[in-house]
């Protein structure tokens, strides 16, 4: 225990503790005391105490040292944070103006060749209007320019094959033989009376297919079947004959073929009921030659054998005959002649 010393007479002398005013931190506050005493122990672990004070207070220095040098990373670190996120953001102000650039340019030019596409389609419409309107024309169809051009050639009956392949409950309702033959399924050959009317486009027939594919498609579906009596809407491509297509009027295949006789493209329409052909659908009848015999032109020099004059009176009588009979029996004692 320390002992304070304070002024004697001659020399100093030991103080009690109790007249010694200590404050709540250590501190003397008593100007009486001179020194303070303490033995070798004492002073060996104040001394102690007082070293780990110190190796405490270097080693949290250390760490504030070590903080600080962190800290000022971390700011380094912010600050090159800072530029690069600084020039990638002007980079991208840049790429966006640039962007909206391409962006605007691009707009232009699909707005521009919407409407070349717009004007080409106005073209190719008023081209395929004119081409059917001559098609008409040359047809004897009329109204030449309100008709779509879509005329009935034939309709004729046919017999058409397919399968029906037995499963599950309907196989059990077969003949035991057929059943012991075929355990899982059976697939029998089947014969029904369809229809097949082929159908004239006023395409012409040197048109690519693909170029005019859908457009035939379109009007067939939407407009000419409607009209003939068949409402069932099916794609162009996909076709397959059923067993209950039988039950009504269904269409169930479209094939088409370019006549390069007629000169234009022709549909073969393929159902299961005969179509109602209307007046309008059907092919306009042919203008036949006028009676009488050819005149002959002036300053000709050619002349015809008595042969020849004699099998074109005859022919050409014979068509007049039949423009002028007036019912079957006329025309059946004419062909007699």
């Amino acid at each position: 225990m320390p002992r304070y010393m304070g002024k004697g007479l001659l020399s100093l002398k030991e103080l009690q503790l109790a007249n010694i005013e200590i404050l709540n931190n250590g501190y003397i506050s008593d100007e009486n005391v001179i020194e303070v005493r303490s033995t070798i122990e004492e002073y060996n672990r104040r001394t102690m105490l007082i070293n780990d004070q110190q190796g405490e207070i270097s080693g949290k220095t250390r760490k504030i040292d070590i903080l600080e040098s962190n800290n000022s990373k971390l700011e380094s670190n912010l600050n090159i944070a800072k530029n690069r996120l600084e020039k990638e953001r002007s980079e991208t102000e840049s790429l966006k103006k640039s962007s909206d650039l391409k962006i605007s340019e691009l707009s232009e030019s699909i707005n521009n060749l919407s409407a070349d596409l717009d004007k080409e389609q106005k073209l190719n419409d008023n081209l395929m209007r004119i081409m059917r309107e001559r098609a008409n024309a040359l047809r004897g169809i009329r109204p030449r320019k309100a008709h779509d051009g879509y005329i009935v050639l034939s309709s004729r009956q046919f017999e058409q094959h397919y399968t029906y392949t037995y499963t599950g409950r309907e196989l059990n309702d077969l003949p035991y033989e057929i059943r012991r033959a075929h355990r899982y399924s059976y697939t029998e050959h089947r014969t029904a009376l369809c229809w097949r009317t082929t159908i004239q486009t006023p395409h012409d027939a040197s048109l690519p297919f693909e170029t005019i594919k859908d457009t035939i498609g379109d009007t067939l579906i939407l407009t000419v079947l409607p009209d003939l009596g068949c409402t069932r809407n099916y794609p162009l491509d996909d076709f397959e004959f059923e067993d209950y297509y039988m039950d009504e009027m269904n269409l169930y295949r479209i094939l088409c073929n370019a006549n390069f006789r007629s000169g234009f493209w022709e549909c073969d329409v393929f159902t299961t009921r005969p179509l109602e052909i209307p007046a309008g659908r059907r092919e306009p009848p042919k203008a036949k030659p006028a009676g009488g015999k050819k005149s002959k032109k002036k300053g000709s020099s050619s002349k015809i054998s008595p042969l020849e004059e004699t099998e074109s009176d005859s022919s050409d009588d014979l068509y007049g005959r039949l423009s002028e009979t007036p019912d079957w029996e006329d025309t059946n004692r004419v062909r007699e002649r």
